[in-house]
């Protein structure tokens, strides 16, 4: 009763049938099609006799010597059914046991990835700008949360660096100011209570009004530089011959350095053309030449040198003391001096004003021991310093 089972009809009557045909109903697929499932696209029918035994029927008419026969060919497929119901119960069951498996541990597995990320949150909420020294964890630098740890880290540590830089240049700030101001109110009131001179009280007024200028240029300079951070100076860079400003800039302070019996040695072998803000390079080169001279021992020599080297370079040395290294990291800090004891002689916002006009311009300036060299007036003594201002040749 298993198995394929075949019948084959002519026109005659019938010519062969399987032993099992009759027995397994298999003519109501023809009989009664309509107790059968019937698949139009390839033709087959599905039948379930009064057994419960399931077969699968094809018929067809062919043609042999002039002779029309009628195929029909049943196969035996309850156990393949059979199995195709126990499998659907199957996956039935498991599909949503598998589905709550995959989501508990999908949900472990991005717990267990995502940790880092919830301790980078919860670090990152306890940093403010009193902690910004603090860094986020990193366990393992070279996976994408060792990555970002180590991104934020180094943002944390400019961050760091730029509040120390502001709380120290408001107490610089603060200071500069208090301690002229303090000064000036006090010989105010102190001339207050005296009865003095008419000349007397010039001499005073005047000597008040000297120290309200510096403080003026002082305040001057500190909003130049708070527009410089902000980009807010207009620039109007040009096509200039920097070695002829450095000449117009030697010339005006060469006053200066007579006071000092200094001598400004120029070696300007030509013409330079580099593009920059006129008036932004000038004031660049007036602030370090007026440092030169004013930290250089009289009867010494500023030489002022122009080459060119990859970049347009002017090379402004003097014979002074000397700049330590742990100075010249600090050199363009605002406020800050090399010798505290000459606080009086400027406000200390030369070489940043300077520093950032250069930067403006496209260039940088460095800072660096005197190379030791003969002056075709003087001889180079011991120490001395190298501001060199590079600047893109146009």
């Amino acid at each position: 009763s298993s198995g394929s089972l075949l019948k084959i009809n002519s026109d005659s009557g019938e010519l062969i049938q399987s032993e099992n045909w009759n027995s397994e109903d298999l003519d109501l697929a023809f009989v009664k099609p309509s107790e059968t499932e019937f698949d139009t696209r390839k033709n087959y029918w599905t039948l379930k006799n009064s057994k419960g035994r399931i077969y699968r029927l094809y018929q067809r008419n062919i043609k042999y010597a002039s002779q029309d026969y009628k195929l029909s060919c049943a196969t035996e497929i309850t156990s393949t059914v059979l199995h195709h119901q126990v499998l659907g119960i199957i996956l039935l069951t498991a599909i949503p046991f598998l589905l709550a498996v995959s989501a508990g541990g999908g949900y472990f597995l991005a717990g267990k990835l995502l940790s880092p990320i919830r301790e980078i949150t919860g670090k990152t909420k306890n940093i403010s700008e009193n902690n910004l020294h603090e860094q986020l964890p990193l366990k393992n630098k070279h996976d994408e949360f060792g990555q970002l740890s180590m991104v934020m880290n180094d943002l944390l540590s400019r961050l760091h660096r730029s509040f120390e830089q502001l709380r120290r240049f408001t107490s610089d700030a603060s200071h500069e100011l208090r301690t002229p101001l303090t000064a000036i109110r006090t010989v105010g009131e102190t001339a207050l209570k005296k009865d003095l001179s008419p000349e007397r009280y010039r001499e005073i007024i005047g000597s008040m009004l000297e120290e309200v200028n510096r403080q003026t240029s002082l305040i001057e300079s500190l909003l130049t530089l708070t527009r410089a951070d902000a980009q807010q100076i207009p620039l109007h860079l040009e096509v200039v011959d920097i070695c002829q400003e450095v000449e117009s800039v030697a010339e005006l302070l060469s006053v200066l350095a007579e006071e000092k019996m200094q001598h400004l040695e120029l070696d300007l072998p030509g013409k330079f053309m580099v593009r920059v803000d006129r008036s932004s390079i000038r004031q660049a080169l007036i602030n370090i030449l007026d440092n030169a001279i004013k930290f250089s021992p009289v009867k010494t020599c500023v030489n002022i040198r122009v080459y060119f080297e990859k970049d347009v370079v002017v090379d402004i040395s003097d014979e002074g003391p000397g700049i330590s290294d742990t100075d010249i990291s600090r050199i363009f800090d605002r406020f800050y001096r090399v010798d505290k004891s000459r606080s009086s002689t400027g406000s200390g916002l030369g070489l940043s004003i300077a520093k950032q006009a250069v930067e403006n311009c496209g260039g940088r300036i460095t800072v660096g021991k005197k190379e030791a060299e003969n002056s075709s007036v003087h001889k180079s003594v011991s120490g001395g310093t190298s501001f060199k201002i590079l600047l893109p040749k146009a």
